[in-house]
C-alpha cells in the first residue's frame, strides 16, 4: 500500500503527499522534508509540479553521509520508484537510496533480478530539476541491473550539484539521457567510483538525434570502471577490447545533427578505466556526426584502458595464432585504443579538428583514437 506510513501515523508519507497537493502543471507545491529518513515504496507525478525539499544539513544515518532528509526505496526495484508523466519534478538537497537488496528479503536469491528504473521519466514534455542531491545505493556488494535516472525524448533536464556516489551496474549506465528537440544542462555534477561491471556502456550515456542541446559544465568523473574484469565469468569474449569507456558513451543517431550541440566543458575524467577507450566513446553513423560533440576546457587524468581483444570462439584463436600448441592461451590481439577518447567511427580525423579547446591530457599516448 503506497499510503502506508508508521503504524501510529499511516499517510505520513512522501507518496501520500505528493499524491494529495492541491497541484497542477502550472500552480506547483513543493514539500519541505524534517530531517530523518524516509521509507517510500513509489511516488507517481501525472502531468503536475511537485517539488520535494530537504533541510540540506549534513548528518550520519547508519553511517551514510546524508544531505537532508534521506529517502530510501523499500521496493527493491521492483516498480519504478520515482515515476514522472508529463510533469515537473524538483529535488534538492535531499540523498536518495537506490533499494538493491535481494528479491527476496530472507534470502540472496538473484536469479531473477528486478529492471526497473529508480527515476522514469516519461513522456515527451516533461521537465526535472536536481540540485543538491546525493544517489547512493543501499547494499555496496549487490549490482544494480537497470538505469538509475531514465528518460524520454523530450524530457527537458536540468541538474546542479548532484552527486553520484559508489554505484556498481551490470551493464547499464547510471543515466541515460534521450536527447531530440530537448535541452539537457548538466552543471557542478560529480561521477564518484561508478563501476559498470560489463563493458557495454559507461556512467552517462547520451542518445542524440538532430537537434536539442547537450551541456555539461563543471563535471566531473573521478575512478570509474566499465568491464576489464578478465576473471569475471559473466564477462563474454566479445566485450574484452569493445568499444568503450568507463566515464561516458555519447551514442550519435543521425548521419548529420547539428553541430556543436553536445558540449562538455570545465570538466575533468579522472582515473577512469575502460576498455579501447579509458572516459570516452563517441558513436556515429557517419564521420560527420561526431561535429556535434565539443569539449572546451576539459582537464584528463591518469585514464587508461585496456585495449586487449580475446577473440570470441575457440576456432578464431586458433586462426589468430594465440591458442594452441605452442602458444600462449593469455596473448591477447592489441586493438586501436585511446586513453581518454575513442571515437568509434571511420574516416573521422578531418572531423575532429576544433572539437578540443583549451583542453590537457596526463593520460598515456594515445590519448585520442579512432576505429580504422
Amino acid at each position: 500500500d503506497i499510503l502506508a506510513g508508521s503504524q501510529g501515523s499511516p499517510f505520513r508519507t512522501i507518496a501520500y503527499a505528493v499524491q494529495t497537493a492541491p497541484t497542477s502543471r502550472d500552480q506547483g507545491t513543493t514539500l519541505s522534508l524534517a530531517d530523518g529518513s524516509y521509507s517510500e515504496k513509489s511516488i507517481f507525478i501525472l502531468g503536475r509540479t511537485i517539488g520535494i525539499q530537504g533541510s540540506g544539513i549534513y548528518y550520519k544515518i547508519n553511517a551514510t553521509r546524508s544531505i537532508g532528509a534521506l529517502v530510501t526505496q523499500t521496493n527493491t526495484l521492483r516498480e519504478v520508484f520515482i515515476s514522472v508523466y508529463n510533469g515537473v519534478l524538483s529535488l534538492s538537497t535531499v540523498t536518495l537510496t537506490v533499494n538493491n537488496d535481494p528479491l527476496d528479503p530472507l534470502g540472496v536469491d538473484l536469479t531473477n533480478p528486478s529492471q526497473h528504473h529508480f527515476i522514469h521519466l516519461y513522456g515527451n514534455a516533461g521537465e526535472v530539476n536536481i540540485s543538491g542531491c546525493k544517489f547512493v545505493q543501499h547494499n555496496p556488494l549487490l549490482l544494480i541491473y537497470s538505469e538509475v535516472i531514465y528518460s524520454e525524448k523530450g524530457t527537458q533536464i536540468t541538474f546542479n550539484d548532484v552527486s553520484f556516489d559508489s554505484l556498481i551496474e551490470e551493464k547499464y549506465p547510471v543515466i541515460n539521457f534521450l536527447c531530440d528537440r530537448n535541452p539537457v544542462l548538466i552543471q557542478n555534477t560529480r561521477f564518484n567510483n561508478i563501476v559498470i561491471q560489463r563493458a557495454t556502456v559507461g556512467a552517462v550515456r547520451i542518445d542524440y538525434w538532430q537537434t536539442g542541446s547537450v551541456s555539461f559544465d563543471g563535471c566531473s568523473w573521478n575512478w570509474g570502471s566499465a568491464g576489464a574484469y578478465y576473471s569475471n565469468p559473466q564477462y563474454t569474449y566479445d566485450e574484452k577490447g569493445s568499444a568503450i569507456g568507463a566515464a561516458m558513451l555519447v551514442q550519435l543517431h543521425n548521419l548529420n545533427p547539428d553541430t556543436n550541440t553536445i558540449e562538455i566543458k570545465n570538466s575533468l575524467f579522472n582515473s577512469n578505466h575502460g576498455e579501447n577507450s579509458g572516459a570516452i566513446t563517441i558513436k556515429g553513423p557517419s564521420p560527420e556526426s561526431v561535429q556535434a560533440v565539443t569539449f572546451n576546457t576539459v582537464r584528463f587524468e591518469n585514464n587508461y584502458c585496456f585495449f586487449e581483444h580475446f577473440p570470441s570462439n575457440r576456432e578464431q584463436m586458433l586462426a589468430a595464432g594465440i591458442w594452441g600448441p605452442n602458444s600462449d592461451k593469455s596473448v591477447p590481439k592489441q586493438q586501436v585504443h585511446g586513453h581518454d577518447v575513442f571515437v568509434d567511427a571511420t574516416g573521422v580525423q578531418q572531423y575532429l579538428v576544433g572539437r578540443f579547446t583549451r583542453c590537457v591530457s596526463y593520460s598515456a599516448s594515445p590519448q585520442i583514437a579512432w576505429r580504422n
